[in-house]
Formats: C-alpha cells, sequence, structure tokens
C-alpha cells in the first residue's frame, strides 16, 4: 500500500511538472498595436508564436475603443508591443491593467519619436509623432527590438528566429538604400497629407510635409485656401498623399483645387512596407512631370 501512495505521490509530482512546459499546440501569444507591427514580427517568428493586433484592420487609430475580447488577448500576451503615443494605447493600458497584472511585459517603441510638434490629442498636447514605421530605417530598429526580446521567452527557437530577422534585416536595408536612390532628385519636394502620418518617411528622404487636420477635425476656409496656397506657391513638386483612415475624400478634392497629383495609400495595412516603396515612385513620377512642366 505504500507502495502505491508513492508511486501515486511520484505521479502528482511529475504531472505538476509537465504543466510548466509549454505544448507545442498551444504556442505563446504576444501581442502588438498595428498591423505593420504584426508584419514585422511574423517575419520573425513565423507560426511558432500566436500574434493579436489590438488594431483591427480599417479601424480608426483616432476614435478606436478596444472591445472586451481584445483586452482578455492583450492579458493573456507575454509581451505588448506597443508603438507609444497612439490614443488608443492609452485606452488598452488603462482598461487592461497589463501594467500591473505581472504576465504581460510591454516593450514600447516610443524612444524612436523623435518628431514633434505633429500632434496633440486632447489633454495630452506636444505629443511626439507616433508614425515611426513609415520610415524603414526605424522598422528595423522596432524589429530588433522584437527579436531581442522574444528570444528572451522563447530561447529554445532563438536560432531560427535570428536567421528569420538577417533575412528582414536584409529586405529592409534594401528597400531604404533603393527609395533613398530614387527620391534623391526629389529633395524639397512636398507632399500635402491631411494627417502628418509621414513626418518620418518625409524626413529620411528630404521631403517637405504639409499636413492639415492633425486632429482629425473638420478644415476651415481660412485652412483650406492657406493648404492650396501654399501648394500652387511651391516651386517644387507637390503631391496630395491621402489615406483611408484619414479621410481620403477631402484630401482628393484639395488635391484637385491646388492642380497637384495625387496618391492614395495604406500605411496601417501588412503591406506598408510595399506601399511605401509604392509611394516613393509616385514621388518620382511627380518630380520629373514637374520638370519636364517646367521646361
Amino acid at each position: 500500500m505504500k507502495h502505491l501512495s508513492r508511486i501515486f505521490l511520484l505521479l502528482l509530482i511529475l504531472s505538476a511538472c509537465s504543466t510548466n512546459k509549454r505544448p507545442q499546440s498551444s504556442p505563446l501569444t504576444v501581442a502588438v498595436s498595428i498591423e505593420p507591427q504584426n508584419y514585422l514580427l511574423q517575419r520573425i517568428v513565423g507560426d511558432s508564436i500566436r500574434i493579436v493586433t489590438m488594431l483591427p484592420p480599417d479601424a480608426d487609430p483616432e476614435n478606436y475603443e478596444p472591445s472586451i475580447k481584445l483586452l482578455k488577448e492583450l492579458n493573456n500576451s507575454r509581451l505588448y508591443f506597443a508603438i507609444g503615443n497612439m490614443p488608443f494605447e492609452r485606452q488598452l493600458l488603462s482598461r487592461s491593467g497589463i501594467g500591473h497584472n505581472g504576465t504581460t511585459e510591454i516593450i514600447s517603441a516610443s524612444a524612436l519619436q523623435n518628431i514633434s510638434g505633429t500632434h496633440s490629442h486632447d489633454s495630452h498636447s506636444h505629443l511626439s509623432d507616433p508614425h515611426i514605421w513609415t520610415s524603414p530605417a526605424n522598422c528595423l530598429v522596432m524589429a530588433q527590438q522584437m527579436l531581442d526580446a522574444v528570444t528572451k521567452i522563447d530561447p529554445d527557437n532563438a536560432g531560427y528566429y535570428r536567421a528569420r530577422f538577417n533575412q528582414l534585416k536584409q529586405e529592409l536595408n534594401s528597400l531604404n538604400d533603393s527609395i533613398t536612390a530614387r527620391l534623391a532628385p526629389c529633395a524639397g519636394d512636398m507632399i500635402i497629407v491631411a494627417h502628418p502620418s509621414l513626418s518620418y518617411f518625409a524626413r529620411d528622404y528630404g521631403i517637405n510635409q504639409l499636413y492639415f487636420g492633425a486632429e482629425n477635425k473638420e478644415i476651415t476656409p481660412v485652412q483650406l485656401r492657406n493648404v492650396i496656397d501654399s501648394a500652387r506657391s511651391m516651386q517644387h513638386a507637390v503631391t496630395m498623399v491621402s489615406e483611408a483612415a484619414y479621410n481620403a475624400d477631402r484630401t482628393q478634392a484639395i488635391a484637385r483645387q491646388a492642380g497637384a497629383r495625387s496618391v492614395e495609400i495604406n500605411t496601417l495595412g501588412r503591406n506598408f512596407l510595399q506601399q511605401l516603396d509604392t509611394l516613393s515612385i509616385q514621388l518620382a513620377r511627380s518630380h520629373n512631370a514637374h520638370i519636364h512642366h517646367s521646361r
């Protein structure tokens, strides 16, 4: 009888130990704020880690309120990669309580936000510009941050993650070099946007960004006239860039009045890097058309 009791006790101990190991069928869960982060992280981890995105596709990042389901997903995540300073992120942190649950590590990319004065939300004035993912160089820094974090929580797959990261690094550097060469002749050209979502792209490649309605408010007639006058007075090429998330119809109308070429992109989707590449091609075309027209 004592022998059977010892066997039973041993089985209980072994069972308890086995619950501390992650089953192959239940991968770790990691949360990110937006789809561009999802893309970068997935390129590193493949299917080894389950990725949950807090901002659904086509949602307005200015006014989105996370669902209870997403808040639960966030609380069950080992890591949360935040952009920092996005309005819906503040709601996530205040409503989910992940800063105090002891299980979810918050990793913010806010250190990359070194452009300010473009955003102001409610009482949060003079916030840094959060659109860091529109810079391929910033994306590489974000990807490195992701690699460092996931190799800590899943060291068994560290070699696999590093190999995939190196491939992504090569592609990001290649994209950056390509856009740099393509836009070198376009230094000083202007893009007009309804929301200042391309600040880091413009900075990296020597493009001027003129924006209006930074807080998604209706533009006044005076503001509209100032934008149109600024576009018409430019000695460089002017391109109106619209995004569906930031009132594309309004920017299209202004483009017609300003006589500017119009380009529509989506930098909040998974194919955001392709969108940035396409944008650079369109800006180069605008530049060439302006040069041809000026002769």
